[in-house]
């Protein structure tokens, strides 16, 4: 029986927390969709919502792609995507 890294490093996948892998997707797919780069304490995680804390012209700016930007991430992480961007 051959030993496969991939399945056995799965099992630590579920030990990382959800907001983590939500806040470093969400900077991903914005830096890609809209060469806009946050940090992560512009972003909070809280109920299946993204909460920004950036300026308004920023805001402004992932709201008006808010469709693209939770599509993408729906592709991405599947469930654990988050429902809204506010």
């Amino acid at each position: 029986m051959a030993f496969n890294i991939g399945d056995f490093l799965k099992k630590f996948n579920a030990l990382v927390p959800q907001e983590k892998i939500i806040k470093d997707e969400l900077i991903r797919v914005v830096s890609a969709e809209t060469g806009i780069f946050l940090s992560k304490d512009e972003i909070s995680f809280h109920g299946g919502v993204v909460f920004l804390k950036t300026t308004p012209a920023t805001r402004n700016e992932l709201f008006m792609r808010k469709k693209a930007l939770l599509s993408e991430m729906k592709k991405s992480l599947g469930d654990k995507s988050p429902q809204d961007i506010r």
